[in-house]
């Protein structure tokens, strides 16, 4: 697909990776505030009146309005050639997954904490203003180089809290192998939903291993952090244990639980 030098009022000026197949992201100069931003436009064309477009458009609705240091601003919403796009801010920034794989080993424990901690508050945040995420992943959980910070920059599949569920079929820029027991089923999706996205993502930080090697459709059964990673603490082995129970009557019953057990090994 052939790069576009200016969509609307931004100019493109280079192309930038991108960890979701469904997105192409760009490097775009604003001229009219004199600042860059990050251009993330769909690969394929969507029909402005189906139930797709109207999701989509929906979902930056909602996003544009969160604001919280672990999330990724909104600033602006179009089409361009039957695609739709979007703007957030742009920061030079790597995904958990491409962090992984570059260094090839875990993150410390007081990396994954931090990492956990400001995830857990974002999440706290969407909650509050009645939306989950549900795609919560190494991909879509980035690093500010700049700044230092980790932060959610990828949202393909949030919704408003009591709405309808997404069919496993629609799951198209999502990582199955963060899937909770209950998005394998099609079953109701609650915040609990994201507490064991966020589990998985901190068992995979800490032990380079991937939840899914042993966690199917049928069973949700693995191994123990520790097994992997000598560091971890039996009070983090039970917190991440209890995030990624089968049934969320098990799990932490909110994020805010789950951030109070998590400062407590912080401190």
């Amino acid at each position: 697909m052939t790069t576009p030098t200016q969509i609307q009022k931004y100019v493109i000026t280079d192309k930038l990776p991108s960890s979701t197949n469904g997105l192409e992201k760009y490097l775009a100069k604003q001229h009219q505030l004199n600042r860059r931003v990050e251009l993330r436009i769909l690969n394929r064309t969507i029909k402005p009146d189906s139930r797709e477009f109207k999701r989509f458009k929906r979902e930056l609705s909602l996003l544009a309005n969160l604001d919280h240091p672990g999330i990724i601003k909104i600033l602006d919403v179009g089409t361009y050639d039957n695609r739709l796009f979007y703007i957030t801010t742009f920061r030079r920034a790597k995904s958990i997954e491409e962090l992984l794989q570059k260094t090839e080993s875990v993150f410390s424990v007081k990396e994954a904490l931090k990492m956990a901690l400001t995830i857990a508050d974002a999440l706290k945040h969407m909650h509050r203003n009645k939306i989950l995420h549900r795609n919560i992943s190494t991909s879509n959980i980035f690093y500010d180089l700049k700044n230092l910070r980790f932060y959610i920059g990828g949202f393909s599949t949030i919704k408003l809290i009591k709405e309808e569920n997404l069919d496993k079929s629609q799951w198209s820029d999502s990582r199955t192998d963060f899937f909770a027991p209950e998005q394998y089923k099609n079953e109701t999706l609650d915040e609990r939903t994201d507490i064991y996205l966020l589990g998985s993502v901190l068992y995979k930080v800490l032990t380079f291993q991937p939840l899914n090697s042993t966690n199917t459709e049928d069973t949700n059964t693995f191994d123990l952090p520790s097994k992997f990673n000598a560091k971890i603490s039996d009070s983090l082995d039970k917190i991440i244990t209890k995030s990624l129970k089968e049934s969320p009557d098990e799990r932490f019953q909110t994020i805010s639980e789950l951030i109070i057990e998590l400062e407590e090994i912080n401190d």
